[in-house]
């Protein structure tokens, strides 16, 4: 029996449809604030205290603030005062796999483009489906590990004072 290459294309064609979707990593979008940050999720739309962090306290650290709902196994993400160029065009996505939650932050502007001055954004993911008591976070500036039964926690990320903090 003689196999052609045009055979062979179908069953790789075939082959991928069949096994695209089974990835042991989902994907979840976040959300990205405009300059200066989120401002109203930090205060309200988020109801929980352990997100929130006053204006006074914004410029002086990035930071990640976390909480578990052991309600929901959600874990939320808040990413603050991360300095950028203004022109940022920044998205965020987090995967799970194993113990361990990886959190990519992109800018996405042309490479040539951007403004002649820093910003500050923030970045917001929730995690579904997380059962255990401690978890690692992966972030593009440090790995950490989240102790989940402590429910919520802060954590700086830079002490450097932020150029042009406006909060």
């Amino acid at each position: 029996m003689k196999v052609t290459i045009f055979q062979y294309g179908i069953l790789l064609f075939a082959f991928l449809i069949v096994n695209c979707g089974n990835s042991d990593e989902e994907r979840i979008k976040g959300e990205v604030s405009l300059c200066d940050g989120f401002r109203g999720l930090a205060k309200n739309a988020i109801t929980k205290p352990s997100l929130s962090i006053d204006s006074a306290s914004y410029c002086t650290a990035e930071r990640l603030l976390w909480e578990y709902d052991t309600m929901t196994s959600i874990v939320r993400l808040l990413h603050t005062r991360q300095t950028r160029n203004c022109a940022a065009e920044l998205s965020v996505e987090a995967s799970v796999k194993d113990n361990s939650i990886t959190v990519i932050e992109n800018d996405n502007r042309d490479p040539n483009g951007g403004a002649d001055c820093a910003c500050t954004f923030d970045t917001y993911v929730e995690v579904p489906n997380i059962t255990s008591e401690s978890i690692i976070v992966n972030y593009p500036k440090k790995s950490l590990v989240l102790q989940l039964t402590d429910l919520s926690g802060s954590i700086i990320l830079d002490s450097m004072q932020s150029e042009g903090c406006r909060h």
